[in-house]
């Protein structure tokens, strides 16, 4: 018989390290667009979403999290921080509306 409380304690340990995993990831991703940023490349949240096949809405956070944790140890819970605390205590997603999209949008609505 598996000892349940052994099975319980490293589900919960695989859980925590994926979720820190996770925001390692996206703290990366954040950090490494930002330094193209300085050299000149456009954050277009919508178009790197594509390229990465991400939502926009994530590559903003992921941006938004760099910007305002340049280092993750100074994250307020610190490693059992989650992305969706974090999500939700930085700016929000807001998307920008593009006039070549918006009339593509219109142009496949009518047919």
């Amino acid at each position: 018989m598996p000892d349940f409380e052994e099975l319980r304690a490293e589900l919960t340990e695989a859980i925590f390290n994926h979720r820190w995993e996770l925001l390692v990831g996206y703290h990366s991703i954040g950090k490494q667009l930002l330094k193209a940023s300085v050299r000149g490349y456009k954050l277009d949240c919508e178009e790197l979403g594509a390229q990465l096949g991400q939502r926009a809405k994530t590559v903003h956070y992921c941006l938004e999290l760099a910007k305002a944790y340049p280092r993750l140890e100074s994250l307020p819970d610190g490693k059992c921080a989650s992305w969706y605390k974090i999500c939700k205590s930085l700016p929000p997603y807001e998307k920008v509306k593009n006039e070549k999209r918006g009339k593509a949008n219109s142009q496949t609505e009518t047919r």
